[in-house]
C-alpha cells in the first residue's frame, strides 16, 4: 500500500524521454506552438498532454512556448505612408 499524504502534487505525466522529446521537437521548429506541439504528441503516442504541460516542460529547459503573431508588427515608415494616403 503507498502512501499519498506525503505528495502536494499529481504525479507527472510524462517521462524524461518525453521530456526530451518535447525540448527536441521545440528546438527544431522554432515556429510551431505549444498547441501544435501538444496535438502532434497525442497523433504519435495517443496520450493526452496538456498545453500547460507542454509549456511547463519548455521553461524548465529555460525555453519560451511560442505564440504565433496575430498579425505584423507595423513600421514606422509604413504608418506614416498610411497617414500620407489617408487610409
Amino acid at each position: 500500500m503507498t502512501d499519498r499524504r506525503g505528495r502536494s502534487h499529481a504525479p507527472r505525466c510524462t517521462t524524461a524521454r518525453g521530456d526530451r522529446w518535447i525540448v527536441r521537437m521545440a528546438v527544431m521548429n522554432r515556429a510551431t506552438t505549444s498547441h501544435t506541439t501538444a496535438q502532434q504528441i497525442q497523433s504519435v503516442t495517443y496520450h493526452l498532454v496538456s498545453v500547460r504541460t507542454i509549456r511547463c516542460r519548455l521553461q524548465q529547459n529555460r525555453m519560451l512556448a511560442r505564440r504565433p503573431l496575430l498579425r505584423l508588427p507595423l513600421t514606422g515608415n509604413h504608418r506614416c505612408l498610411c497617414r500620407q494616403r489617408g487610409d
